[in-house]
């Protein structure tokens, strides 16, 4: 098994994605600068860095910031893919007057609005954006933002797009991390479904996840692998619905490996780590085998482990792991379109103070981030 670490050198890093073009890895995470004066006070910008093999990094910069002049004073998570001649992001975009915080994470947002905005680059490396946001919440079926004025705490979200495409269809297709308008406040969790041609006008599609036990399913993501299709979306403990914590594995759990579960580990890192970790077996080793899974527990080097999500066929019932406090879980279907359910060993890396996955098919890795112990400065 090998792991490796990446650490921003600029600012903490947070929520990331990863692009293979050309043979080369693009990595794009959320970061902020080390002095802010307090987590919520931060202005999340793009960084960069890029990989032979997914081992050793070199850093390269900002890629994108916020852009005032198009109303987007702030951004949050996004995703990237090269499409034709050029590669496209889109971004969680925050505008008004207001800052940057990420939509949902427990306190109603200072800006007036928020949609998804789109930027493309010639060589990966300059990104540009296109212009206004262009899709917000209001247009579709989902929560308006008025929402996070009424909702409790961690009940709210759009935004987290996942850019992809398909065999045989020209238009980019994009997952967007959403809440129904109806059903129980802990449960309407959703994974919205749009596809354009333009980047101007959106088709809504039909949610490829409703799966009823989450308030949100965040930065989501879809990939085939060997003929099946698996969805990953994060959901620590605080946004799963206690009825389905209560039914799928000890509730106690999580809280004794990490108090306050997930979102607590995420609010304190600063800097977080990036961890590259690869299964023995690789992306097609069968959960249901405990050899061919990678697992290494927490140590000096505080790296991670890895749950392969392909191959997770057995029932959802018939594993014994820690399933709470994961940094994912993971969803598989028969076709892109759906109905995802659970996978049978359905937590990447449950209790070991990780949060958000990305899975790279292309070179058999997942990749998640590992929390560190620093705590942001205190508010001045």
């Amino acid at each position: 098994m090998i792991e490796k670490n990446y650490c921003a050198g600029s600012g903490a890093l947070w929520d990331f994605w990863v692009v293979p073009h050309g043979g080369i890895y693009h990595l794009y995470y959320l970061q902020d600068e080390r002095d802010a004066p307090a987590k919520n006070d931060r202005r999340w910008s793009i960084g960069h860095a890029v990989s032979a093999d997914l081992e050793r990094w070199r850093e390269c910069g900002i890629a994108l910031r916020a852009c005032p002049e198009l109303g987007i004073h702030g951004l949050a998570t996004g995703s990237a893919l090269w499409l034709g001649d050029g590669g496209i992001m889109a971004v969680t975009a925050c505008s008004g007057a207001g800052g940057a915080l990420v939509p949902g994470i427990g306190k109603a947002p200072p800006y007036t609005d928020y949609g998804i905005a789109f930027a493309r680059s010639d060589d990966m490396h300059r990104w540009s954006f296109v212009g206004a946001p262009a899709l917000f919440p209001g247009e579709w079926p989902f929560e308006p933002l008025s929402a996070a004025l009424e909702n409790p705490p961690g009940c709210f979200c759009f935004g987290d797009p996942w850019l992809y495409a398909l065999p045989g269809d020209s238009r980019a297709h994009i997952l967007l991390n959403a809440r129904l308008r109806n059903g129980g406040m802990r449960t309407r969790g959703a994974v919205a479904h749009t596809a354009t041609a333009d980047f101007a006008s959106f088709e809504a599609l039909r949610p490829i996840a409703a799966p009823g036990i989450a308030s949100r399913l965040e930065t989501p993501q879809l990939f085939a692998k060997n003929g099946r299709w698996y969805l990953i979306a994060s959901c620590g403990d605080a946004l799963l619905d206690p009825a389905f914590i209560s039914a799928r594995g000890p509730s106690g759990l999580a809280a004794a490996s990490n108090p306050g579960g997930a979102d607590a580990a995420r609010n304190s890192c600063n800097p977080a780590r990036l961890d590259a970790a690869y299964s023995v077996g690789g992306l097609d080793a069968a959960a249901r085998d405990p050899s061919r899974l990678a697992i290494a527990t927490s140590n000096s080097s505080g790296l991670a482990a890895a749950y392969s999500p392909s191959g997770l066929d057995t029932a959802c019932n018939s594993c014994n792991l820690a399933r709470l406090d994961a940094a994912a879980i993971v969803f598989t279907a028969d076709s892109p379109d759906g109905p995802f359910e659970l996978a049978g060993s359905w937590a990447l890396f449950p209790g070991e103070g990780c949060y958000i996955c990305k899975a790279v098919p292309e070179a058999d890795s997942i990749l998640t981030i590992r929390c560190t112990a620093t705590q942001y400065p205190p508010k001045k």
